[in-house]
């Protein structure tokens, strides 16, 4: 069976345009638009698009599973285009406003480098286990094998904003926390999925983080 093309208003598009992938696209515009704004050398306007990037990819798949007549295509565009939008938004985006804090340093090119390469990595592995969890069964996933990349969206803030706040390095403290959270990716350690009370957790420390960056300049 073939997704079907959609009709919307008087044009047929072809994917799926329903409120369960409406969080994803608009996660994956935040990314574009955080990419942007790296490449302009606006690195907060960036990391603000990745942390808003991560708030919207904590809650997608939650909704998506609310639509309980969803086809098997649906499903794994679904897993695809979730997929690609982390491509986007935690794997090149975090490497990208690393790369506009430095001058062209061997180690941070190396840094940014290897952390969009395990990120791609990670991904991949996710997209092949996932589709073979789904064909198995309709469970919920309860661990993940590595951590997922969207993790740096409230991680790879930390490191940004810590040095701002403490007057540190920014570059130094960027690429280790990325060389850090690459390796991460592909070990192979079992994470606990999040629940409710570990999104809202992480909701809080990005809040934290948002303030440091806001007023990271501010003396002590």
């Amino acid at each position: 069976m073939v997704l079907q093309s959609k009709r919307i208003g008087r044009f047929f598009m072809i994917g799926v345009y329903d409120y369960t992938v409406i969080a994803t696209y608009l996660s994956l515009l935040l990314g574009l638009g955080g990419l942007y704004s790296a490449a302009q050398n606006e690195p907060l306007d960036a990391m603000l698009c990745l942390m808003l990037a991560g708030l919207l990819d904590a809650f997608d798949g939650r909704i998506a599973r609310t639509k309980k007549d969803r086809t098997e295509q649906e499903k794994r565009f679904g897993i695809q285009i979730d997929s690609l939008n982390d491509v986007v938004c935690f794997g090149v985006l975090p490497g990208v406003i690393g790369a506009s804090l430095g001058g062209g340093e061997w180690w941070l090119r190396a840094s940014v480098l290897f952390y969009i390469l395990a990120a791609l990595i990670r991904l991949a592995y996710f997209n092949v286990t996932e589709e073979e969890r789904q064909s198995a069964t309709n469970e919920h996933r309860h661990y993940y094998l590595g951590v997922p990349v969207t993790a740096a969206s409230f991680v790879m803030p930390l490191f940004w904003a810590l040095p701002l706040r403490l007057g540190s390095a920014l570059a130094v403290i960027y690429a280790v926390g990325l060389t850090l959270l690459a390796f991460l990716f592909i070990a192979p350690l079992r994470i606990p999925k999040p629940g409710l009370k570990g999104i809202l957790c992480m909701i809080l420390l990005g809040a934290a983080e948002l303030y440091l960056m806001l007023y990271g300049a501010m003396p002590l």
